[in-house]
């Protein structure tokens, strides 16, 4: 992980910082397991932790923070997508939601797992499951 990087999860705090690096070993590991995927560029937007898909262009940018109010764990997309909308009819009781762009983490990401493996995916691979669908 790149200096600044770990310097952007150090902000969190100490609990917040777990989950979302918990999130982090997630996220890689569901590039790593979709060829579609492919390569993931780890980066910041807005000082926060952010996975890009800048050489299969198959995805969307997920981003990795915490809530305004209460600094809970949450991923962050485009708000122009309609990732948000999907995942909230997939989930809507397990995840709490901001708007268009955030899923909120009502627990722990380990008993969340398979559940935020899927979005991982739904993210990182929304352009390519658009132009699949024209």
């Amino acid at each position: 992980m790149q200096t600044n990087i770990e310097n952007s999860y150090a902000r969190f705090e100490t609990e917040t910082r777990a989950d979302l690096l918990a999130i982090r070993g997630m996220v890689l590991n569901v590039a790593k397991a979709n060829e579609t995927i492919g390569e993931l560029e780890e980066t910041l937007k807005w000082g926060e932790p952010s996975y890009l898909t800048p050489k299969t262009k198959s995805g969307s940018t997920l981003r990795l923070g915490q809530t305004k109010t209460d600094s809970k764990p949450a991923l962050f997309v485009n708000c122009q997508t309609t990732l948000v909308d999907e995942v909230r009819e997939l989930y809507p009781d397990i995840f709490s939601y901001e708007g268009t762009r955030g899923v909120v983490l009502k627990s722990a990401p380990e008993d969340v797992a398979q559940e935020l493996e899927h979005i991982i995916a739904l993210v990182l691979t929304y352009h390519a499951r658009k132009k699949r669908s024209k």
